[in-house]
């Protein structure tokens, strides 16, 4: 088939039955939609990915064993330890904070490691919500061994408490011993000797009172439990979502293929619409009716033709065998303008490797229609035949195209 040569840009095609702007129209709303459903569908996939990926590894590796208990505690001048959880007092609470402090400290978890050496146990206390109640919580190789890592806390805890009490009390009584042996040589001081005998025996009842560290709850095994298992499927959830976005934006980069994205807005040129979805076995599969339909509507999009003249149309693949099914639907569409007159001719020109000649193909054409495949062609040959279109300033039509069934 002869084309003209040195032909130029040629006018648009005059009588389109398109109305002007009204595809460009069409393909803005397409690639708007296209992209939004792209990536909301691979971010829900990521998601549900990632949260599945979540919940087997919580229940697969549901973390370290771990055992808890609560104690209560107070100040000599507060023994009235809470029983019911009632809403605590700012002294308490206080005071308790201040037994937290001593709780996480590092010397504190140095005694406790003692009892349990060459093993990795890890210890923490809190104070509850409203209460003057101290939650301990630690982990350890096995829930036994993190029961009695609990146990030995509170044991540990509650000696050291009563032995600086025993000293506050020897302290206490020692002064108070000292005043009533001055108080006892004043002939006078007889009410001061009797106050000062009384305030003993209130010192030795209040350090008489019993142990001013209860225990609350038991000390006892726990597991990870739905919620951690739950809040694992969440994070990886989480995670997927970040995964797909990254992936998004670097699978180009890697692989060097085109993605619909791409193929739909980011190539400089005129995108056919709608898509060109074909059945596996390519155009020839689709019923003659559809052959057309599709034909005519892509070409009806071609905005090179000639006012007079043969209509000279070039159809450019950027993957082996991409162009052949394009040109077959346009020749179709062609076939109906009959013998007279002025032609449309369709030229199958392969891919660039096909045809040496291609930039001459494409200077003596009136429209190139380049046919891209998502996710399967390479960025560097759509450069390629863009770069040559544009010096040769003839128009290029990008037709997107798939094939159900295939990657």
């Amino acid at each position: 088939m002869n084309m003209p040569s040195g032909s130029q840009t040629r006018p648009s095609k005059a009588g389109a039955t398109v109305e002007p702007g009204a595809a460009d129209r069409l393909k803005l709303r397409s690639v708007d939609s296209m992209r939004l459903r792209e990536l909301c569908a691979a971010l829900i996939v990521g998601a549900v990915v990632g949260i599945l990926a979540g919940f087997v590894v919580g229940v697969a590796a549901p973390g370290r064993p771990g055992a808890s208990g609560v104690i209560a505690t107070a100040a000599l001048t507060d023994r009235g330890l809470p029983t019911e959880s009632p809403a605590a007092t700012d002294t308490q609470r206080t005071y308790a904070s201040s037994q937290v402090v001593l709780l996480n400290s590092a010397s504190f978890h140095q005694e406790v490691q003692k009892a349990f050496p060459n093993q990795d146990i890890s210890i923490s206390a809190a104070l509850e919500s409203q209460t003057a109640y101290i939650d301990i919580t630690a982990t350890a190789g096995d829930s036994d061994t993190a029961v009695k890592v609990v146990q030995k806390v509170v044991e540990l805890y509650a000696k050291d408490k009563l032995d600086r009490e025993a000293v506050q009390k020897n302290n206490a009584l020692a002064a108070i011993d000292q005043l009533i042996g001055v108080a006892s040589q004043n002939p006078a001081g007889g009410t001061q000797l009797a106050r000062l005998q009384e305030l003993r025996v209130d010192t030795e009842l209040q350090y008489s009172a019993g142990n001013s560290t209860q225990v609350i709850v038991e000390p006892a095994a726990i597991s990870a439990g739905l919620s951690a298992i739950v809040l694992k499927g969440i994070l990886g959830g989480l995670a997927g979502v970040l995964v797909v976005a990254g992936g998004l934006l670097i699978w180009p980069r890697v692989t060097g293929r085109v993605t619909r994205t791409m193929a739909i807005g980011g190539i400089d040129g005129k995108v056919a619409y709608p898509e060109i979805v074909l059945p596996a076995d390519g155009a020839q599969a689709l019923a003659a009716v559809d052959q057309k339909t599709i034909g005519r509507l892509l070409l009806t999009q071609l905005p090179g033709r000639p006012a007079e003249g043969d209509h000279h149309v070039a159809v450019v693949g950027s993957g082996v065998g991409s162009s052949a099914d394009v040109a077959m639907l346009l020749e179709k569409a062609a076939s109906e303008r009959g013998s007279g007159g002025p032609q449309t001719v369709i030229l199958d020109c392969g891919t660039p490797a096909d045809t040496p000649s291609l930039s001459d193909v494409i200077r003596n054409a009136d429209d190139v229609v380049l046919v891209v495949r998502p996710n399967r062609d390479k960025i560097a040959v759509v450069d390629v035949v863009v770069g040559t279109c544009k010096s040769a300033g003839v128009p290029i039509t990008v037709a997107v195209a798939s094939h159900s069934g295939r990657q």
